[in-house]
């Protein structure tokens, strides 16, 4: 079938290259590169068939940036924001068709007779209403178009609840509270659709926000006497040396206070500088954790109990990400595990684990209870910021305008979604993993009972080449217990500089799956094979971490890790 619209596709695909590149390095594209070719999809002048997903996903958030700021009005913005966020709806109920297609506006009869994708879902959305869906393609099969009609159905009620509440927003009539963000709950738009639960579909279920977190600040709030105003000049922002410590009570209250929006910028980014450069006490870092995980963290347990990785969100720019290729070796090997990131997130906004697995093919834009089957299908989970803490997502602008890490960045990796009873994190010094400990010892709501970290590359949760630090603590024993291991002794004899790459995201998925398939014996294999077997050996799972190394050695001759790969490809 001649898939080719509006000129050679070979060229559009070009096109869609140099845009994934622009786009990670967050380079404005140019006109003629991938925005373009999403341009030409909405159209009908080229299938969607012809654009990778994660180029096309990022491509598409650039164009609604676009129509967003060109938009006039609140309710035209809630209109693009529908069709977002039916998408997502549609990709949660048809596990069976990966990858739906959303367009808005009639169809083309040309274009509709000449894309073979599987099912096409057109929305036509007007007046922030959902007032028609056409279901075509082969679909007698894969879905019945009643089911489809009474999703839209479901879809518009809760749109609708959530409109009006934009909107009263906008008029500055919430609870009779004058706001100067009207805006703020627009970023949580699609955040909202996505952290859905599998309970019942009720009209009550549906109205009800899925985080008890309180997405702004309004009449009903309620907080104590400490605004960070206060704390400023009394507590924490006389300088590094003179600055004391807060309470518990009032670390919460803080934090309460920032994910409720109701601090100024500048009082919020002087706080945050505060908070750095007084260094936080593990008992506030535990006061902030709570709070993280009380009002903003929709956790979701699988039935196995899986090694948390808890990797700095945003992300590495120099060497390869091991995780993905270690946490699914460590999986085929029997030992579950979990990891989690964002999406381009503050500071560096580099490359994390969701564009490795993105790059793999792999749903990451998954609800906390789709990513918690993950884990109990394939041994191996990912969970998505947006979907299971929309709060700390909601907070992106205000970290990227500050330039330099907060607390947040060292709270969010302590998140947890899955409630794994062991944890997997890094360090650079090892004062800092020692901290980690106490915080979760200080941590009302996290009931880890084991924290084994090591020095890592670039602050990820790669284990360092040549001498490395490892710490390990259990609730048990109380106490942080550190050595030293050679990585040459467990075959990893290279320098930092062998393992880096150009493209991380790109390389290390590449890298990941020739790993998997057994294709590479160099020092990317031999790292992939540590990093596997420190993950076995903190959910005590082998004796010892050479133990680990044979047996990551072995699933991946065996053909058994690459099936987990392809497990987590068809989820």
């Amino acid at each position: 079938m001649d898939r080719t619209f509006g000129g050679d596709v070979q060229v559009r695909e070009r096109r869609v290259v140099r845009v994934r590149r622009r786009l990670r390095r967050h380079v404005v594209p140019r006109e003629d590169d991938g925005v373009e070719a999403v341009r030409e999809v909405e159209r009908g002048e080229l299938p969607a068939l012809h654009l990778r997903r994660t180029v096309r996903d990022d491509a598409e958030r650039v164009v609604s940036r676009e129509r967003l700021d060109g938009l006039a009005s609140t309710r035209e913005r809630v209109d693009v924001r529908m069709v977002a966020g039916f998408r997502e709806m549609v990709r949660h109920h048809v596990r069976d068709v990966p990858r739906p297609t959303v367009l808005v506006g009639e169809p083309r009869e040309t274009y509709l007779a000449e894309f073979p994708h599987p099912l096409v879902v057109v929305v036509l959305v007007v007046h922030h209403r959902l007032v028609r869906v056409v279901v075509l393609g082969d679909v007698e099969e894969r879905l019945d178009a009643h089911r489809l009609e009474a999703l839209a159905e479901e879809f518009t009620a809760r749109a609708t609840v959530l409109t009006e509440r934009i909107v009263e927003i906008e008029e500055h009539r919430v609870d009779g509270v004058s706001h100067t963000r009207p805006y703020a709950l627009e970023s949580s738009w699609d955040s909202r659709f996505l952290a859905r639960s599998h309970e019942p579909r009720t009209s009550e279920s549906l109205l009800r926000r899925p985080s008890q977190r309180p997405y702004m600040a309004t009449g009903e709030q309620r907080f104590g006497e400490w605004p960070l105003k206060r704390l400023m000049t009394e507590v924490v922002g006389s300088g590094h040396k003179s600055a004391e410590d807060m309470s518990r009570a009032q670390s919460r209250e803080a934090f309460q206070r920032v994910l409720a929006d109701e601090p100024d910028p500048t009082t919020l980014g002087a706080f945050w500088l505060a908070n750095r450069w007084k260094r936080n006490t593990p008992e506030e870092l535990g006061a902030y954790v709570d709070v993280m995980r009380e009002e903003t963290v929709e956790t979701a347990e699988p039935d196995v109990d899986p090694v948390d990785c808890g990797a700095n969100y945003d992300g590495k720019g120099r060497s390869m990400i091991f995780g993905v290729a270690a946490g699914i070796v460590a999986a085929a090997a029997g030992t579950p595990v979990v990891v989690h990131s964002g999406d381009r997130v503050p500071t560096q906004k580099q490359d994390a684990y969701k564009h490795v697995l993105d790059e793999l093919g792999v749903h990451t834009e998954l609800t906390p209870q789709d990513s918690a089957d993950m884990v109990d299908s394939t041994g191996f989970g990912y969970y998505y910021q947006p979907a299971f803490a929309p709060g700390i997502t909601d907070l992106f602008e205000r970290r990227d305008n500050m330039g330099v890490r907060t607390f947040v960045n060292t709270v969010e990796t302590l998140a947890n979604p899955a409630n794994a009873d062991v944890h997997l994190g890094s360090f650079y010094h090892l004062a800092f993993a020692k901290k980690v400990c106490e915080t979760f010892q200080a941590s009302e709501q996290s009931d880890v009972s084991k924290v084994v970290m090591f020095q890592g590359m670039e602050g990820y949760d790669d284990v360092r080449p040549g001498y490395t630090k490892v710490a390990e603590w259990t609730a048990e024993n109380d106490e942080l217990e550190d050595y030293e291991i050679e990585t040459a002794e467990y075959g990893m004899d290279v320098e930092e500089e062998d393992l880096q790459v150009d493209d991380v995201a790109e390389e290390s998925a590449a890298i990941t799956e020739e790993v998997l398939a057994g294709e590479r014996e160099d020092a990317f294999a031999d790292a992939v094979a540590l990093n596997a077997a420190l993950r076995m050996y903190a959910r005590d799972d082998v004796d010892s971490i050479q133990d680990g190394i044979d047996d990551a050695r072995a699933v991946i001759a065996d053909g058994s890790a690459r099936a987990v790969l392809e497990d987590l490809r068809e989820f």
